[in-house]
């Protein structure tokens, strides 16, 4: 691998601005990103860290914080290369996973619960981010905001009848989902955005509407959800996926969600 393959396919994408993919290295990344997984999955369950309710609202401000920060880099606001994906989320990375062994460590020495840390380091670096943060759309903002408390509003309700189904994780889970699902409604409907992805896209045609992206978001995460809870007997590992599903769509719904507050 020449110096000169490494500038054009790795360097210059990184110093040219985000999103600029390559065949080369969105293998690379690809490899990364499953080894990293992997990797995370492996050092939880070897600290004996339980993925559960704590664990979820302990990475909850960081989770919002990756959301955040790619809305800041949309609108200009974080210019350094380190904000640039896929760098961003090596940052993002490593401020969470470092935070996470950091209060683990520390609670242990002080008696503490590290979940309880955790949260507390995160919501201070959150403020810190949220200190460049304007907005413009108030409307847009409570509209979406709305719409995603309402669908998460249904999905409690329905616990109460299927608990089974509708377990506390599932409904974290779930209305992640509808949070990323209202983004994608509200900034497609009123505000002219678009979607990038062709199987929504697709849907918006065939149905003359983006608000069949509630009732699609919803019935393929609970189909999900189901099948891990049925055929997955490791809970570590259950409840781990279900962390990955809250990050993928949780993120993005908090990015779409500032982006259009700001105007971008």
């Amino acid at each position: 691998m020449t110096p000169e393959f490494l500038s054009t396919y790795f360097i210059e994408p990184l110093l040219t601005g985000d999103a600029n993919y390559n065949i080369y290295n969105t293998i690379v990344y690809g490899i990364l990103f499953a080894v990293a997984v992997f990797g995370i999955f492996k050092v939880l369950r070897k600290l004996e860290i339980p993925i559960d309710r704590n664990f979820f609202i302990a990475t909850f401000p960081f989770v919002i914080l990756g959301g955040l920060t790619r809305a800041l880099r949309d609108a200009g606001i974080l210019k350094n290369v380190f904000f640039v994906a896929p760098l961003i989320y090596i940052t993002l990375f490593a401020l969470a996973f470092g935070s996470l062994l950091g209060t683990f460590y520390l609670g242990k020495k002080i008696k503490k619960d590290y979940w309880k840390l955790m949260a507390g380091v995160g919501f201070v670096i959150l403020a810190i981010f949220v200190s460049f943060y304007e907005m413009i759309n108030p409307l847009g903002f409570m509209q979406i905001l709305a719409l995603g408390l309402g669908c998460a509003s249904v999905i409690y309700a329905l616990g109460k009848f299927y608990p089974n189904l509708f377990t506390d994780l599932n409904k974290w889970t779930m209305s992640a989902a509808m949070i990323d699902a209202a983004s994608t409604v509200i900034a497609v409907s009123y505000y002219d955005y678009g979607e990038k992805h062709v199987l929504p896209n697709f849907l918006f045609g065939l149905f003359g509407t983006a608000w069949v992206m509630l009732p699609l978001k919803f019935f393929v995460v609970l189909a999900a959800l189901y099948v891990i809870d049925r055929y997955e007997q490791d809970e570590l590992f259950r409840n781990f996926i279900k962390f990955a599903i809250v990050t993928v769509t949780l993120g993005p719904g908090i990015r779409n969600t500032l982006r259009l507050a700001m105007g971008v």
